[in-house]
């Protein structure tokens, strides 16, 4: 027997027990699948290994040890979560109107992005000027004064007014406090309009029909 035919011979004897012990894992789905690969790409056969092509269609099947949970940007996000509630729990639709929180989240939106505001410090706290342009004109208007009243119920402390000016408001916070009246002098009119984080609470309240602040 020639060198080159024992080699030969040695070598279909490992490909015999190889492909044994590789073709042994598979089920017959995964059989299939690759024997129907490499009818299409026979080339690919003889160049690839063969349990590699397992292990990849394995891969691609085995699901992802994560998963995602953010439905979209902030608005979307916020409408998404607001609707999960209410397909849970036993809610009157007729009184549903998410068009109505979404239209309050444009606003929250406006507010931040589309006003200035040019502050003015006090001994006892701060006086904040609010201006906007037409996209936040509405913005200003529903939230500063809906706001303001809010947190004069729940922080004692302060002492709130707002007015409106040209083209926004005015807002003054003052407090006796000392401790008070340096925080308010930190938050300025974001950190005052995120106060008593009560926002995910008044959502709901907007969506299901509440109008709860």
């Amino acid at each position: 027997m020639s060198k080159k035919l024992a080699f030969s011979c040695v070598m279909c004897l490992v490909f015999f027990f190889w492909g044994k012990s590789v073709f042994g894992q598979m089920n017959k789905e995964d059989h299939a699948d690759i024997s129907l690969h490499c009818q299409h790409f026979p080339l690919n056969c003889l160049q690839e290994d063969v349990g590699e092509l397992l292990q990849q269609k394995q891969m691609a099947e085995k699901p992802l040890p994560w998963t995602p949970h953010e439905s979209g940007q902030s608005i979307f996000a916020a409408i998404s979560e607001i609707n999960k509630i209410a397909e849970r729990e036993d809610i009157n639709w007729a009184n549903v109107d998410m068009d109505a929180l979404w239209e309050h989240l444009k606003d929250m939106n406006s507010l931040m992005i589309y006003t200035s505001v040019e502050k003015q410090e006090l001994s006892n706290g701060l006086v904040m000027n609010v201006t906007g342009d037409e996209n936040s004109t509405r913005a200003m208007d529903t939230m500063i004064p809906a706001h303001s009243d809010f947190l004069r119920s729940v922080r004692p402390k302060w002492d709130i007014s707002f007015r409106k000016v040209e083209k926004g408001h005015s807002i003054r916070v003052v407090s006796e406090d000392d401790n008070e009246a340096l925080k308010i002098k930190a938050l300025g009119f974001s950190g005052f309009m995120v106060q008593d984080d009560h926002h995910a609470t008044h959502h709901l309240g907007i969506a299901l029909g509440q109008h709860v602040h």
